[in-house]
């Protein structure tokens, strides 16, 4: 069993800019390396590797043309149990919404279930334990990115967890 999702990966000068946003390593904070940046477009799952093979193709036949997509600020999720999550703002836009759609709509009809909550598209920066402090630090400075990449596909990826948490494989891009 694999434990998959579909995402699109951020690029390396994207990345740099937002390392630099990131918490510094002597907090509680789990940093997640600039290279595992992405922005989720749907969670699927455990999979075996018929349903994989099944989702692969499927994704395969997605269509969609490159598209801007656009940075906003620094925000985070608070929850009651487990860590905070800082992270970077991305903009909602009819590409990166209809992208969504389309992939959702590829693996609905794939047998996945999909997450019934809003969409809400974010760079994850870090996982904090007890982070309000920090997180409040970071959104004080009021920072907004006012920066775009282009997007010229999109990613399925494994989630593996590890001794030094959890770690993404792109597994296969699919280019527009």
């Amino acid at each position: 069993m694999r434990r998959l999702f579909v995402a699109i990966k951020v690029p390396e000068t994207v990345q740099s800019l937002l390392q630099v946003h990131q918490p510094d390593s002597t907090t509680s904070a789990h940093i997640l390396s600039p290279e595992q940046f992405h922005i989720t477009l749907h969670f699927i799952g455990n999979v075996d590797d018929k349903g994989s093979q099944l989702i692969d193709s499927a994704l395969t036949q997605i269509k969609a043309s490159p598209f801007l997509q656009y940075l906003s600020a620094i925000g985070a999720f608070f929850r009651k149990k487990g860590s905070d999550i800082l992270w970077a703002g991305v903009e909602k836009n009819n590409n990166l919404l209809t992208l969504h759609q389309s992939i959702g709509e590829t693996l609905l009809a794939c047998g996945v279930t999909l997450d019934k909550r809003e969409y809400f598209p974010h760079i994850t920066l870090a996982k904090i334990k007890g982070g309000r402090e920090i997180i409040s630090n970071a959104q004080a400075k009021g920072i907004n990115f006012g920066t775009d990449f282009k997007v010229r596909g999109f990613s399925l990826f494994e989630s593996r967890l590890t001794d030094k948490g959890v770690v993404y494989k792109e597994i296969k891009f699919y280019r527009f």
